[in-house]
This record gives C-alpha cells, sequence and structure tokens, in this order.
C-alpha cells in the first residue's frame, strides 16, 4: 500500500477530533490499524505517545477512560485489580501499566482511568456491573464522550447493557460471580458481584441497527471522521442512551434482541 498523501501523524490524530478542554473520554479502538497505518508511512507508533496526545487534549481538569474488561472472574479466575490483564484492548494494558493511571473495582467490567475523576471513579465498589452506581452510570450522567478508533460504535458500544439493565429488558437477567478478589492495597477476600447478562436459554444478543447512524447524526450527538483511512467516531454517551431507551421501550426498532 502506498503512503496516504494527507497523511496525519497519530501524535495529531487527537487535535482534529472535537473533544475539549474538561471532557470525559472514554476510548475504545483497534489500535492494531494505527500501527499499520503508522508504519506504512514511515513512523513508528508509541501508543504512550499516543496516550499523552489525549491527556493533553482534556486537560487537568478532564478524565480519560480505557476498558479493561476481563471475563475470567467469570470462570472462576481470581481477579488482581494490579496484575490481572485487560481482555479489551492494548491501550488498556499500556494505561494499566502508568503511574498516572488507576483501575476500577469490578472485576469484569473495569477501566483504566487518569484524571480529574480517577479517585471517585476508583472509589466506586459497584456490585453491579451496570448498575446506578457504576462507572457507565458515571459516564451517562456526566455526558462522557466516547471515542471509537477503527471500530463502528454499534460493535462496541457496551454502555447499551447500561441501560437494558436501566429499563429491565427480558432478555437479560442478574446472574450472581464470586471469587477470589485482590484488591489495590494486596488484601485478598472472597466477593460476590453481578451482571444483567443475557438469556442464554433466549440464544439472544443485542444488536444495535444501523438505522441508529442517521438518527444521531441528526441530533448532533455523533460526529464520524476518516484519517488516514482510518474511521473514528465521537459519541455523547447521555444523548444516544437516552435515545436507545426510549427506542427499547417503545418499539424496539433500534436496539432489539437478536438470535
Amino acid at each position: 500500500m502506498e503512503p496516504c498523501n494527507n497523511y496525519i501523524s497519530y501524535k495529531e490524530v487527537i487535535s482534529q477530533v472535537h473533544v475539549n478542554k474538561g471532557d470525559i473520554v472514554h476510548i475504545s479502538s483497534d489500535i492494531l490499524k494505527f500501527m499499520c497505518t503508522c508504519r506504512e508511512n514511515a513512523e513508528i507508533f508509541d501508543p504512550n505517545i499516543f496516550i499523552d496526545s489525549l491527556i493533553d487534549k482534556i486537560g487537568p481538569t478532564g478524565t480519560l477512560i480505557f476498558p479493561t474488561y476481563n471475563w475470567d472472574f467469570c470462570r472462576g479466575e481470581t481477579f488482581d485489580i494490579c496484575k490481572t490483564p485487560s481482555q479489551s484492548g492494548g491501550l488498556g494494558n499500556i494505561a494499566l501499566k502508568r503511574a498516572d493511571f488507576r483501575r476500577t473495582q469490578h472485576p469484569v467490567y473495569s477501566f483504566a482511568v487518569c484524571g480529574h475523576d480517577m479517585d471517585y471513579l476508583c472509589g466506586l465498589d459497584n456490585v453491579s456491573a451496570f448498575g446506578s452506581d457504576s462507572p457507565f452510570a458515571y459516564m451517562y450522567e456526566r455526558g462522557a464522550k466516547s471515542l471509537f478508533i477503527g471500530i463502528d460504535y454499534k460493535d462496541a458500544f457496551t454502555l447499551v447493557h447500561f441501560v437494558e439493565e436501566k429499563v429491565g429488558v427480558p432478555y437479560r437477567y442478574f446472574k450472581e460471580f464470586s471469587g477470589q478478589y485482590i484488591s489495590e492495597d494486596g488484601t485478598v477476600s472472597r466477593r460476590i458481584f453481578k451482571m444483567y447478562v443475557r438469556h442464554l436459554g433466549l440464544s439472544v444478543k443485542t444488536e444495535i441497527s444501523p438505522l441508529l447512524d442517521d438518527v444521531i447524526l441528526g441530533k448532533g450527538i455523533y460526529s464520524k471522521y476518516l484519517m488516514n483511512g482510518i474511521t473514528l467516531g465521537l459519541v455523547d454517551m447521555h444523548g444516544i442512551a437516552d435515545i436507545m431507551e426510549h427506542d427499547i421501550r417503545d418499539r424496539g426498532i433500534l436496539v432489539y434482541p437478536a438470535k
């Protein structure tokens, strides 16, 4: 593949996105695409420099959040908040190794966080992954922005499960998981957490319709960018969650269970 004529350095990508000082920004990414594009254009991708560019953009009053999900606790494995790796993206694992990030407490749906609200988020002791006292509720209530890099938001929008729990959809139910838990200070205990999981007996999963794109674009709560052949999407988490909730309670055209 030929180098891009209008190549934008990965160090400058975030400067092109509508993210402001003081914003709360949640990142979902396929960083391999970034790395490949950099290599094709004779640039070496450094994930820490990229993370630094995000921190610089939101400033000291902003909060940066990376998903660091790991589902092994559901299979009975020990969760160590300091050592259990993320299974949801390379940038999350890079963030977990940095001194300026801390990890939230839920053993399955955790986040690496830095910035203004880091201590607040890491102090949350939510038992339910998607409950009203979870980081998902915080992102909804505070109007966080979710930035998708090389990923379509419809394929990675975990906040939809917060909406489903809020509504109480019939195709999901609460399931408890217990296991050994090692906290930030090294304390070992046996703890119980729960998740609003899909009902396997109904053989359904949550689908987000492509029709939602036009709705959120029209309402100005979704922006799309194309840089170096990579699509980036920026979503207002409060705005889209309200639309999803209304749709689920009404007819379920935009968000629905599918086999």
